[in-house]
C-alpha cells in the first residue's frame, strides 16, 4: 500500500527545510567570521538585542548551552567590550547581562550584514519563486503562531 500524495509532499518539504539548513547557515557565517565573531556569540549578541537584558542562566536556556558555555561567551564579549555585567536589581545571586554601546552597534551591523547576504543570496531566485517562497514562509509562520508551546 502507497502512501498518500500529500504525505510524500509533506515529508519531502520537511527532508528539504533539513537540507537547507546546514547550508544556509554557512552562508549567512561568511560574513560574521571574517568580523572575529563566532556564530555562538553573534547568537548570544542577538537574543541580548532583541530582547533586553538576560540573566545567564536564562541565556543558557534560550541557547540551548550550559551555564559554563554561557559563562566562557559572555567572558569574551565582555573583554571585547560589548557586554557588561550587572547585579540583579531583586536576586543578589544572579547576574544580568546587557549589550553596551559597542555591542548594540556590532550587533546591528552584523544582523544588517546577514539580512544583505540573504537578499543577495535569494536575488538569484527568479520573481516568481521569491513571491512563492515568502508565501509559503508567511504561511509557515502563522501556523508556528498557533503553536504556544514553542
Amino acid at each position: 500500500m502507497s502512501s498518500p500524495p500529500n504525505d510524500d509532499l509533506r515529508l519531502r518539504l520537511s527532508e528539504a527545510l533539513f537540507a537547507i539548513e546546514p547550508a544556509l547557515n554557512s552562508w549567512l557565517k561568511l560574513g560574521f567570521r571574517s568580523r572575529g565573531i563566532t556564530y555562538a556569540r553573534l547568537r548570544l549578541l542577538s537574543a541580548l538585542r532583541f530582547g533586553g537584558p538576560r540573566r545567564m542562566l536564562d541565556l543558557g536556556g534560550e541557547l540551548g548551552v550550559t551555564a559554563r558555555n554561557v559563562t566562557g561567551l559572555v567572558d569574551a564579549l565582555q573583554r571585547d567590550g560589548l557586554v557588561e555585567r550587572l547585579l540583579h536589581p531583586t536576586d543578589r545571586r544572579a547576574i544580568l547581562v546587557r549589550l553596551t554601546p559597542a555591542g548594540k552597534h556590532l550587533s546591528g551591523e552584523l544582523l544588517a550584514e546577514q539580512r544583505a547576504a540573504l537578499a543577495e543570496l535569494l536575488a538569484e531566485l527568479p520573481e516568481a519563486d521569491q513571491r512563492n517562497l515568502m508565501q509559503a514562509l508567511e504561511s509557515l509562520r502563522a501556523v508556528l503562531a498557533r503553536h504556544p508551546e514553542l
